[in-house]
Formats: structure tokens, C-alpha cells, sequence
């Protein structure tokens, strides 16, 4: 499992192809959305990699799906975190089209909860 720096660091990066997608054209508002869900998959496995023994790199997103619903820190932030799959999903596998400001919307509610939540807990 990759440490909890290298998973910050991959949750920046998406972070940052989040916006640089949102200024080349409304064309990505698939990709920015997939971006936001991306980058706080790895929050959460930043996270994980901090419980030692407990965390293990999960290997699906059904597997990390119910770790952060029965997580103690993780489960007030499910539904946001479960939103952001779910809408990453839509724009990937349904074809559903968002328009931009549902992207800025999805950062600055449920990615903000969590990403701040998992950033506070690591001292970061």
C-alpha cells in the first residue's frame, strides 16, 4: 500500500485537474467530476494507510464503499463520499451530462467535507 504522503499527493494532483479542466472548456465536466471522486478516493486512502495494521489498500470501490460507512471517522462523510462515486459513475458509465456549475457544486459541498475532514484528522 502506497504511504499516506503518496496518496495526499495523487489527491492534489486530481484536485488541480479539477480546475485546469474547468478552464480549458465546459466540453470536461465529466473528467472534472471524475477528478473530485478520484481525489478523495485517495483521501481516504491516505487515510487508511495511517491505521497501520487496520488499513490495507482496498481493492475495489464496493470494498471501500462499505469501509467508509462502517469507519468511525469515515462514516458521518459516507454520503458525500458515496455522491461523489455515484455522480463520477453517472458521467462515466450512464453518459448523464452535468453542467458546469453542478461540478463547482460537488467541490465546495460533499469533496470539501470530506477532503477537509481526512485533512484535519491527518494534521495536514
Amino acid at each position: 500500500m502506497p504511504a499516506e504522503g503518496r496518496h495526499v499527493a495523487q489527491a492534489e494532483h486530481n484536485e488541480e485537474l479539477f480546475g485546469l479542466l474547468g478552464q480549458s472548456s465546459p466540453a470536461f465536466i465529466d473528467w472534472q467530476i471524475t477528478a473530485l471522486f478520484y481525489s478523495v478516493l485517495h483521501y481516504v486512502e491516505a487515510y487508511l494507510a495511517t491505521l497501520g495494521a487496520v488499513g490495507t489498500h482496498l481493492e475495489s470501490h464496493q470494498q471501500r464503499s462499505r469501509y467508509v460507512a462502517r469507519d468511525a471517522f469515515l462514516r458521518p462523510y459516507f454520503i458525500d463520499y458515496q455522491e461523489l462515486k455515484d455522480r463520477s459513475e453517472d458521467a462515466r458509465y450512464r453518459l448523464i451530462r452535468f453542467e458546469a456549475p453542478f461540478a463547482e457544486h460537488l467541490k465546495e459541498t460533499q469533496y470539501v467535507r470530506v477532503r477537509d475532514a481526512v485533512r484535519r484528522q491527518l494534521r495536514i
